[in-house]
């Protein structure tokens, strides 16, 4: 009997999920709720939500949230950082997408790309 947990324990351990989560310091200065939403907005437009990891996390020059995400593709593998930006007033969210995206894409998304690169670069350019 002692086996069996021990083994049920150990087998839940390595099977949980993985939250999304903040992988650095930088979202400190950022409200729980202000985290919350950040995540919601950009979890929303990933292949795989719960696999998220957020760095570099910052408010916007003008306005809203600017940072990176690394999220898992349909195949189960790392993508690398894509920069993000989260406008909390207008309840918007871009990810930078990747060539494979733009090639999978509608028009109507290409056109909400489109219509959000200005702000994108306008808030979270270096």
């Amino acid at each position: 009997m002692k086996w069996i947990l021990i083994w049920s324990v150990t087998l839940t351990t390595c099977c949980a999920a993985i939250a999304q989560q903040f992988t650095d310091n930088s979202a400190d200065g950022l409200s729980e709720r202000e985290r919350r939403i950040i995540m919601a907005y950009v979890a929303n437009q990933l292949s795989d939500p719960t696999s998220a990891n957020f760095t570099n996390v910052r408010k916007g020059k003008a306005s809203g949230y600017c940072g990176y995400v690394n999220s898992k593709n349909r195949f189960g593998g790392y993508v690398g950082p894509k920069l993000f930006y989260v406008d909390i007033d207008q309840a918007n969210a871009v990810i930078t997408p990747t060539e494979e995206d733009l090639r999978s894409a509608k028009l109507a998304q290409l056109k909400e790309i489109e219509s959000m690169l200005p702000v994108l670069s306008a808030n979270c350019a270096p």
